[in-house]
């Protein structure tokens, strides 16, 4: 008898527990896209520096530097 009510109840807990695996997956997978994007912005930032010590920016791409590191703040 009790199998009868329990039963659904575990149906349904499988279901949340399969649907939170998904999220997590999910998560996982965006904070992989996030790092990876991160990475190619300190990459173009050191390149920056480097150009600018050399004189070799332009006023507006020394702006766009500053409003990247202001964001990254």
């Amino acid at each position: 008898m009790a199998e009868m009510f329990l039963s659904p109840v575990i149906e349904k807990l499988i279901e949340l527990l399969a649907k939170e695996v998904n999220l997590l997956k999910g998560v996982h997978k965006e904070a992989k896209i996030l790092k990876h994007e991160l990475e190619i912005i300190q990459r173009f930032l050191r390149d920056a520096e480097a150009k600018m010590e050399k004189g070799e920016l332009g006023d507006a791409t020394k702006v766009w530097i500053k409003q990247i590191r202001e964001e990254a703040d």
